[in-house]
């Protein structure tokens, strides 16, 4: 049997579609073989390796990804080879031909033979470096509002809907007896040293996610040394905004 011709033009214009379809969407379209060797690179490749596509065959995918990320993608590679994945995902930086770097979300389908060898790679990338750059802003924005919240006097603490903890300062972690905020994020205060005020703590809690803020609750607090204090609390309910 001969292939229809009429088929393989169809085909053609398929795939000559698909590439259209990337190369408006920016999408960085590579193939490689088992050694990690490019193979075929779309024409987006120039705006980010700053490299014609003709160029970027026969370079390594490691070349072109930033020194920094290479031992973390060889790894996962391996991994994905060893498990037979056929599809995975990851994160790395492509380093551009004057130094700059760019931010890649990578779908990664990785093609065996009939003996379940690895022979090639497909990738496709999306640039993600203004998100990276938004993430980058959001952290240094928590950090910095963690750090004052910590260092306030007062405690300050919050908890999901059970009144498990969430998070705390440094004041609340001190009157606790624990040693790191990770020791209370889970926990109720049944499981901590004011346990026998627990249930009038919870009752509060429920009363602030059902009524709205409560202020100026005074009640008694026994810290993690054994010795009681009193204390005036100020709860408010904290709710997700959905659209």
């Amino acid at each position: 049997m001969h292939p229809d011709p009429s088929s393989m033009s169809g085909s053609s214009q398929l795939s000559e579609h698909l590439l259209a379809t990337m190369e408006r969407a920016s999408l960085l379209v590579t193939e490689a073989d088992a050694q990690g060797v490019i193979t075929f690179v779309n024409p987006t490749a120039q705006r980010f390796f700053g490299y014609d596509p003709a160029e970027c065959i026969g370079k390594t995918v490691l070349e072109l990804t930033h020194p920094d990320d290479r031992d973390r993608l060889q790894q996962a590679v391996i991994e994905w080879v060893r498990d037979g994945r056929r599809a995975a995902e990851i994160e790395s930086r492509i380093l551009h031909r004057d130094g700059s770097v760019f931010h890649f979300l990578w779908s990664v389908v990785l093609h065996y033979n009939e003996q379940g060898t690895i022979i090639s790679f497909t990738s496709i990338g999306h640039d993600i470096s203004a998100l990276h750059h938004l993430r980058s802003e959001l952290y240094e924005k928590r950090e910095m509002l963690y750090t004052v919240i910590d260092h306030l006097p007062l405690g300050v603490f919050w908890k999901d809907k059970e009144s498990r903890f969430l998070g705390c300062n440094r004041r609340v972690l001190e009157d606790s007896g624990l040693s790191s905020f990770k020791d209370i994020i889970g926990k109720t205060d049944f499981e901590l040293p004011w346990r026998r005020q627990a249930a009038h703590y919870q009752y509060s809690d429920r009363v602030v996610m059902a009524s709205g803020p409560q202020t100026n609750i005074e009640e008694s607090l026994i810290r993690g040394d054994g010795t009681q204090i009193w204390i005036r609390t100020t709860k408010l309910p904290l709710r997700r905004q959905v659209r």
